[in-house]
């Protein structure tokens, strides 16, 4: 973490298919409480879409982050583990980067992070500006609405830890809806879900039965790590990755 290159492809976003407006209709100002620091990423007009996999949450944040940027941006920094830790109070090796996403209007990079190591750290969003300086992402009365997941994993430490904290694993906007992978307390635990944006309800999800290679078998409790949505020959897909098995191809 000495150095991050951190090079920023900036989007057009002119294939958003809500306004302003339409992402801001339920939206009302207040507290946004987030109990752990999760996947994050951005829905149209600079909303930030932030995880909370221990309270199984989806907050969408208005960041007010919209003056679009006319060229690519390019951010190197030095010690930014240091830097963090210097905004929040505490130092280095008390700080995790969770997740990283780039606001497509503005380029400013965002993170999740956490401010300690132990069931007890404290999560934070962070805006990197295209100058390099570091601030936090207003979560105080801000305008901000937020969707429950249905049968999260159980909030209970086993032998492989807490499967709450892998109750969202990632998360993506596409074409009007946010998908969500993570674990479930279905038999089959894998879990791929979707829902409206702006946010409606967000269903049951479909079990994901992938055979991992790697393993020799069909795993229950092995949720998609990562994923990004392609459109392939005219039909979506979400291209997913697992720890221990090669990209999968999800047909929408």
């Amino acid at each position: 973490m000495k150095r991050w290159m951190i090079c920023a492809a900036l989007l057009s976003g002119t294939a958003s298919v809500a306004t302003a407006t339409e992402l801001a209709t339920d939206m009302k100002k207040g507290d946004v409480k987030l109990t752990s620091a999760g996947p994050i990423a951005f829905a149209p007009q600079g909303v930030l879409l932030a995880a909370d996999p221990k309270s199984a949450m989806l907050y969408a944040i208005e960041t007010g982050d919209t003056t679009a940027s006319k060229k690519n941006a390019e951010l190197s920094i030095d010690n930014l583990d240091e830097k963090i830790a210097s905004l929040l109070g505490t130092v280095a090796k008390e700080i995790q980067i969770v997740d990283m996403a780039t606001n497509p209007l503005s380029g400013s990079v965002y993170l999740s992070v956490t401010r300690g190591n132990n069931a007890d750290a404290m999560p934070a969003l962070l805006r990197v500006k295209s100058d390099g300086k570091i601030e936090e992402v207003a979560t105080k009365n801000v305008p901000s609405s937020s969707a429950k997941i249905p049968n999260p994993a159980n909030d209970v430490a086993g032998p492989r830890g807490n499967p709450r904290t892998e109750s969202i694993t990632d998360l993506a906007y596409t074409n009007g809806k946010v998908y969500i992978a993570g674990l479930s307390n279905e038999e089959f635990a894998s879990n791929l879900r979707s829902v409206a944006f702006p946010f409606s309800n967000v269903d049951e999800g479909a079990s994901i039965e992938i055979y991992h290679g790697a393993h020799g078998a069909v795993e229950t409790r092995s949720p998609v790590r990562t994923f990004a949505a392609y459109e392939i020959g005219g039909k979506e897909y979400l291209l997913a990755a697992y720890t221990c098995t090669p990209l999968v191809l999800i047909p929408v």
